[in-house]
């Protein structure tokens, strides 16, 4: 029996809005390098980010990489409004690489830019499967649900993020 660990924490899910598209039209254009420099910035501003705060201000686990997105690991002690500020920031960069490395280099515009975001609070526990540190429970569900049923589902809120981006509790706007 694999030993376990629990722990409370806030699940946040990022997943980058049309890469299906996206990855296709820079594929057929062969322009893909973009797309990997797009993704090498994001991850760079993350380890960035989470080197450069304590644990209540905003230092996370880069949990994992989900092949358009990352989950990110928030010790539950961090305060909300370092939570938000974090979230802001992320939406902005986000905003900035795609105007950066990705919009120049489209043949056709998908209908949505962006980031969806999903956050969720509770335990997890850690677990070893297949030689690799792993997380299960009922947070890190709801917060890849949330983050799915963003864009299906949006609900404005007041200047979290800047236009092209959709969270829980965000709508998309147009570029």
């Amino acid at each position: 029996m694999p030993r376990t660990i629990r722990r409370p924490l806030i699940v946040v899910v990022l997943d980058l809005c049309s890469s299906s598209q996206i990855m296709e039209d820079l594929l057929l254009s062969e322009k893909f390098d973009r797309y990997e420099a797009f993704l090498t910035c994001i991850k760079r501003w993350l380890m960035n980010w989470t080197e450069a705060h304590a644990p209540p201000k905003g230092r996370f686990e880069l949990y994992k990489f989900t092949g358009d997105g990352w989950i990110l690991l928030f010790p539950d002690t961090i305060r909300g409004e370092h939570l938000v500020a974090f979230l802001h920031n992320l939406c902005e960069m986000v905003k900035a690489e795609l105007a950066r490395h990705i919009v120049p280099n489209l043949s056709t515009m998908p209908a949505v830019l962006g980031a969806t975001l999903g956050v969720e609070a509770g335990h997890l526990v850690r677990m070893t499967m297949n030689e690799r540190e792993e997380y299960v429970r009922r947070a890190l569900n709801v917060a890849c649900r949330l983050q799915d049923a963003a864009p299906s589902n949006p609900v404005r809120a007041s200047g979290l993020c800047r236009p092209a981006h959709r969270a829980v509790a965000l709508a998309p706007r147009p570029l």
